[in-house]
């Protein structure tokens, strides 16, 4: 106290300082470095509420009504022991990435929520605009919860707005639970979706790498090898072959069998697939001109450029069996290996054909997580 018996400033940021001790101490602390952002953000997020759950402490202490009193420190006492959980949930190593994140952001929700149902009226006022954008960025048009929010944040203009009831708090503060909520299982479900797309590529990978082996180990087992009429030859992707017969007479199928069992070499599959590899390369930086970043903590845009590389290895290895098989008319019969090394190459960039409607998914599962108010179309 100052010898005037006012609090000095240095007496008021201890005793601000003791306050925000109760809280627990500041985390994380200058020797633990940060890792990944969702982490940071969650911890920013807990200090800032920490923050305002200080000040409004600090303000309700100063009422006279002693129930309120004891309401507000059964709040407190809550919220502090989410923001708790939320920080050891960011800061833990234990368990799955996915789980430690839910329940970080999860009690960061409900944290925020229980700060809603006791903060002063002139704060909750001022929090309408965010929290009504926030309610209409996860909840759909035809939401009761979200109704109720646009009616209180946005009154007719002939209507005498008046102090926010308990009851118009209680609203709020479920609404903006559900909002939240709702949010997390967007995230939910964008997680799931990268899942299934890194596992699909992986499985795509592993059954590439299968086939290449086989044709390593069996080359005549899957010949990629034409015998194209008049040329009295063999052609595979590394190597031509004459069969022994002549425009008189020509070579019988056994004798075109053989040639192709002996003129078939064990990397040939593998050359196959790695220009059908590069043409999916090619194709999947063309198409980075239409992908937006993400501010989630999936990568899905990665993903969906590494879903395309295994694809095209198999995409160009497939086109050139349909056309052994005269699946294609006219392009039974390939003349020479740089016509089968081209159309590897053109079938590699083809799978953009397949791949394309996996980005188009992707952009609509993108497209429902985030700030844009949510519409009947996204519901």
């Amino acid at each position: 106290m100052t010898a005037t018996g006012q609090q000095g400033p240095l007496t008021g940021a201890v005793a601000a300082g003791a306050r925000a001790l109760t809280w627990g101490q500041p985390r994380p602390t200058i020797t633990d470095k940060p890792r990944r952002d969702w982490r940071e953000q969650v911890l920013i997020r807990a200090a800032e509420l920490s923050g305002l759950a200080t000040w409004m402490a600090t303000r309700g202490d100063s009422t006279s009504d002693e129930t309120l009193r004891k309401a507000n420190a059964d709040l407190d006492t809550a919220a502090r022991g989410h923001l708790e959980v939320a920080r050891d949930a960011a800061l833990g190593t234990s368990g799955s990435r996915a789980a430690r994140m839910e329940r970080a952001v999860g009690h960061l929700d409900a944290a925020e929520a229980v700060l809603l149902r006791r903060c002063p009226d002139d704060y909750l006022e001022g929090s309408l605009p965010g929290l009504l954008a926030h309610v209409r960025a996860h909840l759909p048009p035809s939401h009761p919860q979200r109704l109720r929010v646009e009616a209180l944040a946005v009154p007719p203009t002939d209507e005498v707005v008046g102090p926010l009831s308990g009851e118009d708090r209680t609203a709020l503060a479920e609404a903006a639970r559900a909002a939240s909520w709702a949010e997390r299982r967007e995230n939910t479900r964008l997680r799931s979706f990268r899942t299934i797309v890194a596992l699909t590529s992986l499985a795509l990978l592993l059954l590439a790498v299968a086939i290449g082996v086989v044709g390593a180990v069996r080359p005549g087992w899957i010949p990629l090898c034409f015998a194209p009429q008049g040329t009295n030859a063999v052609v595979c992707p590394t190597a031509t072959s004459p069969t022994g017969g002549s425009d008189a007479a020509p070579a019988t199928a056994a004798q075109t069998a053989s040639v192709v069992g002996a003129t078939a070499h064990p990397p040939d599959i593998a050359v196959v697939m790695l220009l059908g590899l590069a043409g999916a390369a090619v194709t999947a930086a063309a198409a980075l001109r239409r992908i937006r970043g993400t501010s989630t903590p999936y990568a899905v845009p990665v993903t969906l450029l590494l879903l395309k590389l295994p694809t095209g290895a198999l995409t160009a290895f497939l086109g050139l069996i349909l056309l052994h098989g005269d699946f294609v008319p006219g392009l039974s019969a390939l003349d020479s290996s740089e016509q089968i090394l081209a159309w590897a190459l053109v079938f590699g960039a083809a799978q953009q054909l397949v791949t394309g409607l996996v980005d188009k998914r992707a952009q609509s599962v993108l497209d429902s997580v985030g700030s844009t108010p949510m519409t009947a179309e996204k519901e």
